[in-house]
């Protein structure tokens, strides 16, 4: 596994002027709303999108608490008056139209693909809230990880309460490494009960999206093969985290290896 630490400071473009602190800013997206949770002071927080309030999408649902909400789009903050608009994925002309007409920036963070994406992403976020330095605490922990990151990783299965499973190369791969286990690879990334009886490693870590939906993860075939058989293990985590792969992220690994360790 690659070892390196993610730098304090990252290469950004250099503005002539400081402009000043954003004093609005809305959140239209579950992921973005992670990041501007983590980063933003309080009073800068007009709104997060509908599903960062929602318990059974967001870890941070009770953070959410105590700020307005949206509709994912820009149209459903405009009476919000927003100076600032954040979201994931790319720019369009459309919602740059918008932004523009509300008398806001745009900001579109990229999909992570990596670790080191997300710390890009706390790094640009940071930077556009005028709080650069809100950024650090989170690449210390992130650097901390991956300074503390067990040397011999652990083949195993991480799979969803529907057989669904991850990319060996993702984003959440490079969290699970983090935690000392390595992504197998599966054809068309699904695990079917058959091929669980001949496979080896055998450590999965059982991803429950909703904690609304219990009884429906136990009706996953898969697990009533694996449970109580000798050989297996099944070490339980919380999908909510796994859906953005964000600074809640940090958290969970530090659980996962705890987990596993014992």
């Amino acid at each position: 596994m690659r070892r390196f630490l993610i730098p304090a400071l990252l290469l950004l473009p250099a503005l002539a002027e400081a402009a000043p602190a954003p004093r609005r800013v809305v959140s239209l997206n579950l992921c973005t709303d992670e990041y501007l949770l983590a980063l933003a002071a309080p009073a800068q927080i007009a709104s997060i999108s509908h599903l960062g309030h929602n318990r059974y999408e967001s870890l941070w649902f009770d953070k959410a608490r105590r700020f307005g909400t949206n509709g994912g789009t820009i149209e459903s903050v405009a009476v919000q008056r927003p100076d600032l608009i954040i979201t994931m994925a790319g720019l369009t002309k459309d919602r740059g139209g918008l932004a523009h007409s509300l008398d806001s920036q745009l900001l579109a963070l990229p999909f992570p693909t990596r670790v080191e994406d997300v710390a890009d992403n706390l790094h640009r976020l940071a930077q556009a809230l005028g709080r650069p330095q809100a950024a650090a605490p989170w690449i210390r922990r992130i650097n901390q990880l991956r300074a503390t990151a067990p040397l011999r990783l652990r083949d195993a299965t991480h799979v969803t309460s529907e057989g669904l499973t991850i990319a060996p190369d993702g984003l959440s791969a490079h969290w699970l490494e983090l935690a000392g286990l390595r992504q197998r690879a599966a054809n068309g990334n699904r695990i079917t009960s058959e091929m669980l009886l001949t496979m080896t490693p055998r450590l999965l870590v059982h991803s429950r999206y909703r904690p609304g939906q219990m009884a429906r993860s136990q009706q996953w075939p898969g697990l009533r093969v694996v449970q109580g058989r000798p050989g297996w293990r099944v070490v339980e985590t919380d999908g909510r985290g796994w859906l953005c792969g964000g600074p809640p992220m940090i958290d969970e690994i530090l659980r996962l290896r705890r987990a596993v360790a014992s």
